[in-house]
Parts: structure tokens; C-alpha cells; sequence
């Protein structure tokens, strides 16, 4: 579910947005209305989840662009290319993207509600392909730190299978047969023997190329042992996330 929180101080138009957006039934929440900067600041700079932020430029005690400059250094990282600019008048046409990167687009008011429900979409699709580049980096990172040859095809379809698994919050992996290599075997067209034993290949690579000592810890093991492909999806994946 995706929360948004609007920010205005017109309540018949962010009620008229509201009620818009739970009439459709889709993936998306208002969260929360609130009528001034103030009391938008104090939200934002506690720990809250807010996806989107659907910020009026003119607000009472603080402006929309005021606030974006009050936010505490926390907020400024967490809320970055969160913020659609909302405004009545022409200025929303003015309004350029902030250094911060705070700002991911401005729409005006008279713009169809349809309108700014798509460009959040749009902002929600941005942020899960960042996330997901960021996720894809992490576990290469883990992998690089554990040895692993990239070059094997089974290094490739490791990773790929951390990642699927984060990615569909699947934390227990009861039946790889089940739950992943269906999915590798499909995007590679090749048959889940193939990629078992790729992968099976890759790890064995890793286990006599790791330095034992760095082995031991990672996996929180006393004797020197070869962690099955199930143990070394579970402990990069809880390192990454």
C-alpha cells in the first residue's frame, strides 16, 4: 500500500482528492491531511511512513517551499524525489527541482485528478527501480566480499535469486525448487537442473577460494563447512536488508 499525505490548506479540495482516490480502490492511501507547514514539518521530521507527499506551494505559517528547506537533515534523505508540487495558481509552472532532489515533479490544481493519481504512480514506480538498483548492488558487493567468480553463470543466478527473494519478502525459502528456481529457470530458459548446478558450481568455487576464517564468521560456523545454497541466499539476503 502506498501512503500519501497531502498537504494543503484547502480542505474541500484535498477531502475532493481523497475521496477520489479511495473511490477507485487502488493501491493508493491518503494517509493524512494536513492544513499548514508547521504541523507538516513536525510529521515529516518524525518517524512516519509517508511514500508520497502531495505538497501545496501556498500554505499557511510556512510555504511549500519553505518547508522543504526546515526539514531535518533525516527527513531530507528519507523524503528525497518525494514531493509532487500542488498549486492553484500559474507559479506551479515556476518551480524547478530543488538541489535536495526533494522534488520529483509540480502539477497544477486544475490539472484532472486522474492526472496527479498517474504521476504519483509514476513517482512509486521511480523509487522501486532505485530501490531495486540499490538492492542489486548490496548483494553484489556481499558476493564480491565472499569471492565468488563473477564470470560463472551460477555467481549470476545467485544474485538474481537474492534478489527475487527480497523482493517478494520471501524469508523462510522453504523449497527452492519451488519458490526461486522455477523463476531463474524461466528468465533463462533453461531447466532448474541447469541452474542448480551453476549455482551448486559457483558456491563450491567460493567455499575454496574464501579465506576460512572470513567463511566461519560470515556464517556464524565453528568448523569449516560448506554452507548450502539455502543458507547463503538467507544470510546475504538478512546482510542486505
Amino acid at each position: 500500500m502506498v501512503n500519501v499525505l497531502i498537504a494543503d490548506d484547502n480542505l474541500y479540495y484535498a477531502k475532493s482528492l481523497m475521496d477520489y482516490v479511495n473511490n477507485i480502490n487502488n493501491n493508493i492511501r491518503i494517509c493524512n491531511i494536513v492544513i499548514d507547514g508547521k504541523e507538516l514539518i513536525d510529521i515529516l521530521n518524525s518517524c512516519q511512513n509517508i511514500d508520497v507527499i502531495l505538497l501545496d506551494v501556498n500554505m499557511p505559517i510556512y510555504n511549500g517551499l519553505q518547508v522543504l528547506k526546515m526539514l531535518s537533515k533525516e527527513a531530507r534523505i528519507k523524503y528525497k524525489k518525494s514531493f509532487i508540487m500542488i498549486s492553484g495558481s500559474s507559479i506551479v509552472d515556476e518551480i524547478e527541482p530543488d538541489k535536495s532532489n526533494l522534488i520529483y515533479n509540480a502539477l497544477s490544481k486544475k490539472q484532472d485528478m486522474s492526472d496527479i493519481i498517474y504521476e504519483i504512480k509514476k513517482l512509486i514506480e521511480y523509487k522501486n527501480n532505485k530501490n531495486i538498483h540499490l538492492i542489486r548492488q548490496k548483494i553484489l558487493n556481499e558476493i564480491s566480499y565472499l569471492g565468488y567468480n563473477p564470470s560463472y553463470k551460477g555467481t549470476k543466478y545467485l544474485a538474481d535469486a537474492i534478489q527475487y527473494t527480497i523482493i517478494h519478502n520471501n524469508m523462510n525459502l522453504d523449497n527452492l525448487n519451488r519458490d526461486v528456481y522455477p523463476f531463474l529457470a524461466q528468465k533463462y530458459e533453461q531447466s532448474i537442473h541447469n541452474i542448480k548446478c551453476n549455482i551448486n558450481r559457483a558456491n563450491l568455487y567460493m567455499y575454496y577460494n574464501c579465506n576460512s576464517d572470513r567463511l566461519r564468521e560470515y556464517f556464524s560456523y565453528y568448523d569449516d563447512e560448506k554452507p548450502n545454497t539455502k543458507t547463503i541466499i538467507i544470510t546475504i539476503m538478512h546482510k542486505v536488508i
